[in-house]
C-alpha cells in the first residue's frame, strides 16, 4: 500500500497541484484549448521525471533532458509547428499580459509563456520531492513550495481580469499538505544530523503515523477556516475604493469583438477550418448570426455603450414590433468551441431564449449569457428576422431615418478623406451619390463585382492575382496597375487603411469593407452600424438561406453593416466580395505604378486628437506579417527520428506482440483438453521468451526442473501443475481434465510468465519484447488410436 502511495499517489498529487497552480491563467486567456493545454502541461511535466526516477532509474541529467524534449513537443503542438510563433509567444507574451486588457484572445502561441512556467514548476517540484531519499528535507520543502510560487505569479499577472477564484488556492494548499503527509507516512523524509553534518537514509518506515496525520488535519482545518473567514472580514469583503464609476454592464470584460472575431477567422490561416457552432433553423432567413452591434466609431475602433438588463427568457420586442416582411425563425445552437467574446450569436431580432440565462439590450437585441458557454452547451433562440438583405429589397423602398445620433455620426477630422472616398465610390457605381436604397444597392454590386477579399490561407505561390484594371472613362488611365496588398492586422478598422484597401488597393478584409460602407452611408446621412458575428452561407449572394442544419466554422466569422429600411427595420448589407486573393509580395520599384485619377488617401482619416472624454488614437502602423512559416531542418530531423522510432516499435516489439496475441487467442479453445494443452504450449513460449528453450524430447517434469534452475524454485511447482494437466489431457482418454482444471492451468502459466519477466534485467526484457516462441501455434484434438503425434506436440 505504501509503495503504491509513493510510486503513484505522490506523482498524481503533484500533477494536481501543478494544475491548480496554473488555474489563474484560465482567467487571463480567452483562447480555445487553454484548459486542455494546461492539463497536459501539468500531467506531462510530472509524469516524465517520475517515470525517469522510479521506473527507468535515470540520473537527473537524463530526466531533465527528457522533460525538455516533452516541453518542446508541447510548445510546437500548441503553436502549430511554427518556431517563429513559439519564439514570439515566449518573448512578447509576458509584455502582452502586462500591458493589454485581459482576457487575451488570438492564437494558441500566446500560451507559450504560461505553458513554460507550468512545465518548469511541475518538473522542478517532482525532481526535488521524488529524489529526496538522499537529500536534505529542506530541498523537499522547496519542491513543495514551487507550486505556491507559480500560483502567486499567475494570480498576480491575471489580477486585472475581473472575476474571483476562491477554490483553487485552498485546494492547492490542501493538496500540498497531503503530499507532505504521504511522504511522512512512506518514510521518504530525511532527518538531518546537525552534529555529523550528514543525512540519515530514511528507508526504514517511521515508527508512528500519528504525528503526520495530526499535522495534516491541523493544516486542512487552518485552510478551511481561512477560506471561510477571510472573505467575511469587512476589509476583505467591501468593494475597493475607486475614483471612476464602473459602467452599468452585466460583465466588466473589455474585449474588442471586431478584432476577436477577425482573429478567430484568420488566427492560424494555414490550419483547416474548425467547427465553432452547429445551428439548426426551421425557416428561411438572411443567414447572418449577429454577436455584437457597434454604432460608435472613433476613426480606428468600433465600440458600443449600452446597458444589459436581466431577462427571464423573453426579450423585449423593441423597434422590430409591428414591422412587416419579417418571419419567426427558431434556432437551436450548439457551441462546438468556446467563443472569443461573451455574447450569444443569434438572428436579429431575438424575442425569446431558452436553455441559458441571458441579459439583453433592448435597443440592439444583443444577448449576454450569465456565464460563458463552454464547448457542448446548447441554447434555443426565437427571432423575428427579415429574410431579405439590402441587395434584395425593392430599390424603391425608403430609408428609415428614425435612428439615434450615434448611427449617423462621423469621426472628427475625416470630412476631407470621406469626400475623396465618396467620389471614388461614386465612380465605381456610375451613379450620383444619394441617400437611397438604390445607390447603396449599386455600391454593393460594384464592390462584389470588382473587388477582392484577403484570404491569408492562400500562399503567395498559389494565390490568384488581384484583378488588373484597364482604363475606363472617369476611372483610371490605360496603364496596368498591379496592386500590393498591405499586411495589416486581421481586424484592423482604421479608416485610413479601409479607404486605401477598398478604393486604391482594391483588396481588403470583411472588417475594412464593412467599415468603409458604413461610413459612406453615414456620409450620405443614412443611419448605419457595424455588426460582427457569423454568416451561415459561404457567400454574400443575394437570396435567403434555407432552413436546415449548418456547421459554422471559424472561417465564417464575419463583419457586415445594417441599414434601416422602412417597414423592414435593420436590414443586412454585406459589402465584402466573394472573390479572394492572398497576401502578395510588393512588386519591384520599377513596376510600381500609382493610380493617376486619385491621390493616395492621407492618414488624417484617423483623428489626431482624442474625442471628448476619450483618448488620442495613434496613426496606424504597418505590421509585417510572415507570409509563410518554413520549418527548420532540425524540426524535420526530429520528426523523422520520431517517425523512425514509431516504425521500429511497430516492426519490432509491436509485430512480436501481435504475433503472441494471435497465438494466445488460437490456443484458447472451448474444449477443456485442447485448452489445457494450449496452456502448456503458451508456457513453453513464455519460457523461451525468457531465454530458456525447452528440449525437443523433454518431459513436463524435466521442463519444470530446468525452469526452476533458470528462474527460481517458485516457478517449478507452477510448471509441474500445468504439465500435469496437459499430460492428463493427452494420455487419459477415460478421465480428461475438466473446464475448471484447464482454466487453472491457464492461470498458472500466466503466473509463470509474470515470474519469468520479473526475474529478467532491462536488457533481457528488451530481448523478450522481440521473442515469440517456437511451440506449435495451436493444439488439435488427439484421435484416440494415435497418440504419438500428440506426445510430440506436448514435448515440443
Amino acid at each position: 500500500m505504501l509503495d503504491a502511495v509513493e510510486g503513484v499517489g505522490i506523482p498524481a498529487a503533484l500533477a494536481v497541484a501543478t494544475f491548480l497552480a496554473a488555474t489563474p491563467w484560465l482567467r487571463a486567456f480567452a483562447i480555445p484549448g487553454t484548459t486542455a493545454l494546461l492539463v497536459v502541461a501539468a500531467a506531462a511535466s510530472v509524469s516524465i521525471p517520475a517515470l525517469a526516477i522510479r521506473v527507468w532509474r535515470q540520473p537527473p541529467p537524463v530526466s531533465y533532458a527528457a522533460s525538455a524534449l516533452g516541453l518542446l513537443v508541447l510548445l510546437f503542438a500548441a503553436a502549430g509547428l511554427h518556431p517563429d510563433a513559439v519564439w514570439h509567444g515566449l518573448t512578447r507574451g509576458p509584455n502582452q499580459l502586462l500591458t493589454e486588457t485581459l482576457p487575451l484572445s488570438g492564437g494558441r502561441a500566446r500560451l507559450a509563456a504560461p505553458l513554460l512556467l507550468t512545465w518548469l514548476g511541475g518538473t522542478a517540484s517532482t525532481e526535488l520531492v521524488t529524489r529526496s531519499r538522499r537529500v536534505a528535507v529542506g530541498l523537499a520543502a522547496v519542491g513543495l513550495a514551487i507550486p505556491l510560487g507559480c500560483f502567486v505569479i499567475a494570480y498576480a499577472v491575471a489580477a486585472s481580469r475581473p472575476g474571483r477564484d476562491e477554490i483553487a488556492a485552498p485546494l492547492l494548499l490542501i493538496t500540498l499538505v497531503l503530499i507532505a503527509v504521504a511522504r511522512h507516512l512512506v518514510g521518504v523524509a530525511v532527518t538531518p544530523q546537525a552534529d555529523m553534518g550528514r543525512s540519515i537514509d530514511a528507508d526504514a518506515r517511521p515508527s508512528t503515523w500519528r504525528p503526520g496525520l495530526a499535522g495534516g488535519a491541523i493544516a486542512v482545518a487552518i485552510a478551511v477556516v481561512l477560506a471561510v473567514a477571510v472573505p467575511a472580514l469587512p476589509v476583505m469583503s467591501r468593494r475597493p475604493a475607486s475614483l471612476n464609476r464602473a459602467p452599468p454592464l452585466t460583465t466588466a470584460v473589455v474585449v474588442d469583438p471586431v478584432d476577436a472575431l477577425a482573429s478567430l477567422r484568420d488566427g492560424n490561416p494555414h490550419s483547416p477550418a474548425s467547427t465553432v457552432l452547429q445551428v439548426v433553423t426551421d425557416q428561411p432567413s438572411n443567414g447572418y448570426l449577429g454577436l455584437a452591434v457597434l454604432d460608435d466609431y472613433d476613426g480606428a475602433v468600433w465600440s458600443f455603450d449600452t446597458t444589459f438588463q436581466p431577462t427571464g427568457g423573453r426579450i423585449p420586442a423593441g423597434p422590430a414590433s409591428g414591422l412587416v416582411g419579417v418571419t419567426t425563425v427558431r434556432q437551436q445552437t450548439t457551441v462546438a468551441a468556446p467563443l472569443p467574446v461573451s455574447f450569444l450569436p443569434a438572428l436579429d431580432r431575438a424575442v425569446g431564449v431558452s436553455g441559458v440565462q441571458v441579459a439583453a439590450d433592448a435597443a440592439t437585441g444583443m444577448l449576454v449569457p450569465s456565464s460563458p458557454l463552454s464547448a457542448g452547451a446548447s441554447y434555443g433562440v426565437v427571432s423575428r428576422a427579415p429574410a431579405a438583405t439590402l441587395a434584395t429589397v425593392p430599390a424603391a423602398d425608403g430609408i428609415d431615418a428614425a435612428a439615434g445620433p450615434a448611427d449617423v455620426a462621423l469621426p472628427p477630422n475625416t470630412s476631407t478623406a470621406m469626400a475623396t472616398a465618396m467620389r471614388t465610390l461614386a465612380t465605381f457605381t456610375g451613379r450620383r451619390p444619394a441617400p437611397t436604397v438604390a445607390f447603396l444597392q449599386a455600391l454593393l454590386t460594384a464592390l462584389h463585382a470588382d473587388e477582392r477579399r484577403i484570404d491569408p490561407a492562400l500562399t503567395p505561390a498559389t494565390s490568384p492575382a488581384p484583378p488588373q484594371k484597364k482604363g475606363k472613362p472617369g476611372r483610371s488611365s490605360p496603364t496596368t496597375v498591379t496592386p500590393t496588398v498591405a499586411a495589416s492586422q486581421p481586424g484592423s478598422t482604421s479608416l485610413s487603411e479601409a479607404i486605401n484597401a477598398v478604393t486604391n488597393v482594391r483588396v481588403g478584409t470583411p472588417e475594412q469593407f464593412a467599415t468603409l460602407f458604413a461610413l459612406a452611408a453615414r456620409y450620405l446621412g443614412v443611419p448605419a452600424r457595424l455588426v460582427t458575428g457569423f454568416r451561415l452561407g459561404t457567400s454574400s449572394a443575394a437570396g435567403p438561406v434555407g432552413a436546415g442544419r449548418y456547421q459554422v466554422t471559424n472561417r465564417q466569422a464575419w463583419a457586415w453593416v445594417e441599414i434601416p429600411v422602412a417597414g423592414l427595420g435593420w436590414v443586412v448589407a454585406d459589402p465584402t466580395p466573394d472573390a479572394v486573393t492572398g497576401l502578395l509580395k510588393p512588386p519591384p520599384e520599377s513596376v510600381q505604378v500609382s493610380p493617376t485619377t486619385l491621390p493616395p488617401p492621407q492618414a488624417n482619416a484617423v483623428p489626431r486628437a482624442g474625442r471628448a472624454g476619450g483618448h488620442a488614437v495613434a496613426k496606424p502602423a504597418a505590421i509585417r506579417v510572415p507570409k509563410s512559416h518554413p520549418v527548420p531542418w532540425w524540426v524535420k530531423a526530429l520528426v523523422a527520428v520520431a517517425g523512425l522510432g514509431v516504425l521500429a516499435a511497430l516492426l519490432g516489439p509491436g509485430l512480436a506482440a501481435g504475433r503472441r496475441w494471435r497465438r494466445r487467442r488460437a490456443r484458447r479453445r472451448p474444449d477443456p483438453s485442447e485448452l489445457a494443452v494450449g496452456a502448456w504450449l503458451e508456457l513453453l513460449d513464455g519460457l523461451q521468451q525468457g531465454g530458456m528453450p525447452a528440449g525437443a524430447g523433454a518431459t513436463t517434469a524435466e521442463v519444470a526442473t530446468e525452469a526452476g534452475r533458470h528462474f527460481g524454485p517458485d516457478v517449478t511447482g507452477l510448471v509441474r501443475e500445468v504439465g500435469a494437466v496437459a499430460d492428463q489431457a493427452v494420455c487419459s482418454v477415460a478421465a480428461p481434465p475438466d473446464e475448471v482444471a484447464a482454466q487453472e492451468a491457464w492461470a498458472a502459466q500466466q503466473a509463470v510468465r509474470q515470474a519469468v519477466l520479473r526475474s529478467l534485467d532491462r536488457r533481457q526484457r528488451a530481448r523478450a519484447l522481440l521473442a515469440v516462441g517456437s511451440a506449435p501455434r495451436q493444439p488439435s484434438a488427439p484421435p484416440a488410436p494415435d497418440r504419438r503425434r500428440w506426445r510430440r506436440i506436448r514435448s515440443g
